[in-house]
């Protein structure tokens, strides 16, 4: 969430929570994702998180998306 508004892709996302010689498949990003978004945005009206198809997502509630 430091990165509000800012596209993050999937390569940061993963250098940011993995070291290099231990990075998981690519499909854990997405599975990590979906399950944030469960306990999150449970009941809220507002979409925190926004995907960026093939690009990564961008975090926050009043987010633009361009791509």
């Amino acid at each position: 969430m430091e990165h509000t508004g800012q596209l993050m892709t999937h390569a940061q996302i993963m250098q940011n929570l993995w070291q290099e010689e231990e990075q998981p498949s690519s499909n854990v990003i997405a599975a990590l994702i979906r399950l944030l978004r469960r306990k999150i945005e449970v009941g809220k009206e507002t979409t925190l998180i926004h995907t960026v198809y093939g690009k990564g997502y961008r975090f926050g509630a009043s987010v633009v998306e361009s791509v």
